[in-house]
């Protein structure tokens, strides 16, 4: 009861790492951005919420395209 009271999170488990396979989330961005240059948007759309399923934030910038991975 302490933990709660207190939000120690004493009682969490922690989450494992899982291993994510950078190469294939490269290759979805750059497939992404295939679909963006040639106004097939839909596409783009889709697999950006693909990737979000699966936990992997996609993020449009000057510099380009990042990802962020929420556990």
């Amino acid at each position: 009861s302490w933990d709660q009271v207190l939000s120690l999170d004493l009682t969490k488990q922690e989450k494992k790492d899982t291993n994510v396979d950078i190469a294939y989330i490269q290759k979805m961005i750059a497939k992404r951005n295939q679909a963006k240059s040639e106004k097939n948007y839909d596409l783009a759309d889709q697999i950006r919420d693909n990737l979000a399923k699966e936990g992997i934030i996609i993020q449009d910038t000057r510099e380009g395209t990042t990802f962020e991975i929420k556990n």
